[in-house]
C-alpha cells in the first residue's frame, strides 16, 4: 500500500424507487436512523419540486414522497460525506467503510431500484508526483495519451488541470489542494497536498461502482480509470509511429503503480444490448476472470456455479430484461414501472 495516498468518497447522490415509509427507509439505508431520531437535522419541506418532503443537515439532503418516478433521494456533498462518517460512528461506534456502504446499498431489500446520479471519488497525494506545473508542461509538449480532450479555459492560469468537460458524465480534476484551501504562500512549500478527483454521473458512476464492488479495491479501480483517461509519457506523442509504444513518464508510473487500464463505456440506456455487455465485461473484468479460470483450471460447470448460481450477484432490471430478450422467454419476472 502506498501510504502517501488517501482515497475518499467526496460526493454521492442517488434516487430510489418504491421506498416504503419514506424517511425511515432512507435513513435506515444510510445506517444513521438512530442519530436522526435524536433530532439531528431539520425538516425543510419541498425539495427541487420533485419531492414533497425533505430533511437536511451538514451537507446531507434526504428527500422523499417523490412525484417524478423516483420516490426517494439522498445527496451528500463533500462536507456531507465527512458529516455522515461522524454520524455513522456515533451510531455504531466504528468507522464507516465506504465499500461496505455501497455493497449493502445495492442489496437493500426494502427498495426495488437504485439509480446512482453522482459520485465523486478523490485521491489525495502527499508527494510532488502531481505537481501541476509539470503536468501542464507535459500537456503543452504533447507528452501524453488521452481519449478525452482537455478542458482548458483558465486551467493554465491556475494550479489545476481539467480533463473532459464539467458537464460530462466523467470529469477529472487534478489540483493543488493547499491552494484551494487558501493556504498562505509561505505554507505552500514542503508537505505537498495534491488532489486527483473524478466527478462521475449516471452511467459512469454506476460503472465505477460496479468495478469497485467487483474488485473490493477502491485504489486499483480509481487508478485503473485514471490510466484510461490520461497517460503522461516520456517523450512527445507525435502522430507518426506507434504511439502505444511510448513508455510512461517515471513520475506517472510511480503514481499509478501496476494497475490495469479501465475505460468508461458508452451509455447503456435504451440501446442496452448483449454486445455492449460483452465489451464491458471483457474490458472491466476480463483479465481477472481469465486468471481465475486458468489458475483454478475450472471446467464449464464450475464457472457456471461460480457466477450464475451465485446468490450474491444480483442483476439489475435492465439486465434481467436483456436476458429474457436474448433467451426468448421469461427467465426473470421483471416488475414494470
Amino acid at each position: 500500500m502506498d501510504y502517501s495516498m488517501k482515497f475518499l468518497v467526496d460526493t454521492i447522490s442517488f434516487r430510489v424507487k418504491h421506498c416504503p415509509e419514506g424517511f425511515y427507509t432512507l435513513t435506515k439505508m444510510l445506517g444513521i436512523e438512530k442519530a436522526l431520531e435524536k433530532g439531528i437535522g431539520e425538516s425543510s419541506g419541498v425539495y427541487n419540486n420533485n419531492y414533497m418532503q425533505s430533511y437536511r443537515q451538514g451537507g446531507i439532503i434526504i428527500a422523499w414522497d417523490g412525484q417524478a418516478g423516483f420516490d426517494g433521494y439522498i445527496y451528500m456533498s463533500g462536507q456531507g460525506c465527512r458529516f455522515y462518517e461522524s454520524l455513522y460512528k456515533k451510531c455504531h461506534d466504528v468507522d464507516l467503510i465506504w465499500y461496505d456502504f455501497i455493497d449493502l446499498l445495492y442489496r437493500f431489500e426494502q427498495v426495488d431500484e437504485i439509480h446512482m446520479t453522482r459520485i465523486d471519488i478523490a485521491c489525495d497525494d502527499f508527494t510532488d508526483r502531481l505537481r501541476i506545473g509539470r503536468l501542464q508542461r507535459y500537456v503543452k509538449q504533447n507528452k501524453y495519451r488521452s481519449r478525452v480532450k482537455f478542458f482548458l479555459g483558465k486551467v493554465f492560469a491556475n494550479d489545476e488541470l481539467q480533463i473532459g468537460s464539467p458537464k460530462s458524465k466523467h470529469f477529472l480534476r487534478i489540483y493543488n489542494k493547499k491552494l484551494e484551501r487558501g493556504y498562505l504562500p509561505e505554507d505552500l512549500d514542503g508537505n505537498p497536498w495534491y488532489r486527483c478527483e473524478f466527478q462521475l454521473r449516471d452511467d459512469s458512476a454506476s460503472q465505477f461502482i460496479a468495478a469497485w464492488v467487483g474488485s473490493e479495491d477502491l485504489s486499483s479501480v480509481f487508478l485503473g480509470y485514471l490510466k484510461g483517461q490520461i497517460e503522461f509519457l516520456k517523450r512527445s506523442n507525435t502522430k507518426d509511429g506507434n504511439q502505444s509504444d511510448i513508455p510512461l513518464a517515471p513520475f506517472w508510473r510511480s503514481f499509478l503503480g501496476d494497475v490495469d487500464k479501465l475505460t468508461f463505456t458508452a451509455s447503456v440506456g435504451l440501446d442496452y444490448n448483449l454486445s455492449r455487455v460483452e465489451r464491458y465485461a471483457i474490458h472491466t473484468a476480463g483479465s481477472s476472470v481469465k486468471t481465475l479460470i486458468q489458475a483454478k483450471n475450472y471446467d464449464p460447470d464450475t464457472v457456471w456455479k461460480l457466477f450464475v448460481d451465485n446468490s450474491d450477484i444480483i442483476l439489475r432490471p435492465d439486465q434481467k430484461l436483456l436476458v429474457n430478450s436474448v433467451r426468448g422467454k421469461e427467465i426473470y419476472n421483471v416488475k414494470s414501472g
